[in-house]
């Protein structure tokens, strides 16, 4: 559901939340700041800003091309 203070540090590289949260501004990542000033990232936001969320693989399937096995 939301990516823990230790993926989000991950993620963006940071330690600091001001710092965390102008590197998610910069990867088009939107956040939400909790009453302790930790941000809250949604993980199936950043899975589909990042083009790894489950939707988009399933769109990404290809099938074989059998016409070039020879």
């Amino acid at each position: 559901m939301f990516l823990t203070e230790e993926e989000v540090e991950t993620l963006t590289g940071r330690k600091n939340p001001s710092s965390q949260a102008k590197q998610l501004r910069q990867m088009g990542i939107t956040y939400k700041v909790n009453g302790r000033g930790k941000l809250i990232v949604g993980s199936a936001h950043v899975e589909a800003v990042l083009g790894c969320d489950p939707a988009s693989r399933e769109k990404r399937k290809t099938s074989p091309r059998l016409e070039l096995v020879n």
